[in-house]
């Protein structure tokens, strides 16, 4: 696994605990503390301002590409708009 294939790893969990965290998901702990082991052990730092810039590109890419397929928002995904609105 090259240098690259571990940050898309790391990257893509983070994005997925987003979404899970914006699901309300209480288990989003479990992907986060996977994710810090993960990058600890292979020496991989996403803090610097040049690796924090393309995950931001990379998560508004895959938010894009899931708001064009899911124009309602994402299956099984409660709505944050009260009922009634």
């Amino acid at each position: 696994m090259t240098d690259q294939d571990k940050r898309m790893l790391i990257r893509g969990m983070s994005i997925a605990s987003g979404f899970l965290m914006n699901a309300g998901c209480t288990h989003r702990n479990i992907i986060s503390t996977y994710q810090k082991a993960l990058a600890e052990a292979w020496n991989i730092d996403e803090g610097d301002a040049v690796h924090r810039q393309e995950f931001m590109e990379l998560a508004e890419e895959i938010g894009d590409t899931l708001a064009a397929k899911f124009p309602e928002g994402l299956p099984g995904r409660a709505s944050k708009t009260p009922k009634g609105n």
